[in-house]
């Protein structure tokens, strides 16, 4: 599997600076869980709730895109920060 990612760590993005439109889309969050916990990578945004664990080596999540490629996150010790990439097979 290729992986393309430049291994930063990223802060989660706050409810407060996610678009109306995409909260609307995540309509089944609660106020606390929709409060925190946003990603915005290459001009999709996800929820942390979004990805789903996966086995894939040096990565904690991933998030499907199409069939032959998926987002993965990897999350730090704290939970605070992630590094993301694409997973392509």
């Amino acid at each position: 599997m290729e992986t393309t990612t430049n291994r930063n760590w990223r802060q989660f993005i706050s409810g407060w600076d996610v678009p109306a439109k995409v909260l609307n889309d995540y309509d089944y969050l609660s106020d606390d869980e929709s409060s925190h916990g946003w990603i915005h990578y290459r001009r999709t945004w996800y929820h942390i709730s979004d990805f789903l664990r996966t086995n894939q080596p040096g990565w904690d999540g991933a998030h499907g895109d199409s069939f032959f490629s998926a987002v993965a996150i990897k999350l730090s010790e704290d939970g605070e920060e992630y590094q993301i990439g694409t997973l392509i097979s």
